[in-house]
């Protein structure tokens, strides 16, 4: 598994996209990890 930590001062502006894209089948599966964080 990979694991990516993205850092945003808007992290639900990448929710949306993450849940409509390939990355939503590779979290899926077990493939990628996603963590969204709030740096504000």
């Amino acid at each position: 598994m990979i694991r990516f930590d993205v850092l945003s001062i808007f992290p639900e502006m990448l929710r949306s996209p993450l849940d409509f894209s390939l990355l939503k089948k590779a979290r899926e599966k077990g493939l990628i990890e996603i963590g969204l964080h709030d740096i504000r």
